[in-house]
């Protein structure tokens, strides 16, 4: 992603694997910071598992 994190779930789901992408998302600090900051995770999940 060259240093660009997208938080579009729908983006990345389209780009790669679903688990793979949790895994990605579980592990990037940054992303993690904006999950507790924004409470978007259990919504993001709900969406991503469903595709």
């Amino acid at each position: 992603m060259e240093g660009k994190i997208n938080l579009n779930p729908i983006y990345m789901c389209n780009t790669i694997d679903k688990h793979e992408y949790w895994r990605l998302w579980l592990d990037n600090d940054i992303v993690m910071r904006y999950y507790d900051t924004r409470k978007f995770g259990r919504f993001w999940f709900i969406i991503i598992m469903n595709i």
